[in-house]
């Protein structure tokens, strides 16, 4: 997925993904759900949502969370 021209970033949490794409750049869905059946994966849904990038990122370190 991360060899379509324009993916600047992949986020992964749980089962959703987050793809951010450079400006101007826009994800072929087509390539998309090629590239998930070919690894098994199932493509759910596709949604555009333009939004600002984050300012800050928090990470935290647990133990004991499943």
């Amino acid at each position: 997925m991360s060899i379509q021209e324009g993916v600047k970033k992949i986020v992964v949490s749980g089962m959703r993904s987050t793809i951010v794409m450079e400006k101007g750049k826009v994800l072929s869905e087509e390539k998309l759900r090629d590239a998930l059946g070919e690894r098994r994966l199932k493509f759910v849904s596709l949604e555009l949502v333009a939004r600002p990038a984050p300012k800050a990122i928090f990470f935290m370190k647990v133990a004991g969370v499943t």
